[in-house]
């Protein structure tokens, strides 16, 4: 019995390294992507139009988070009236 609760301790342990090593190997990926792309949009996009351009991507990106922030906290709020009286 002592052995197979430490295989099961083992095989728990396996799996968190595991889950661990796949989010570091899928944080490189994200990286090694993002640096691709940046060298892709300033080859792409002319300097003087360039920083229009961030300064309306920045507010795009700075509104998208709002309202994503704002549909999370009516759901959360929508959830709390539902399951928590």
């Amino acid at each position: 019995m002592l052995n197979r609760s430490k295989l099961m301790k083992a095989k728990e342990m396996l799996k968190a390294i595991y889950r661990r090593l796949y989010r570091l190997v899928s944080r490189n990926k994200r990286i090694e992507n993002a640096g691709k792309s940046i060298e892709e949009y300033t080859e792409a996009v002319p300097c003087e139009d360039s920083a229009d351009e961030l300064s309306r991507q920045y507010s795009n990106q700075k509104r998208a988070r709002s309202l994503k922030e704002e549909l999370h906290d009516l759901k959360f709020d929508n959830w709390i009236e539902r399951f928590g009286g």
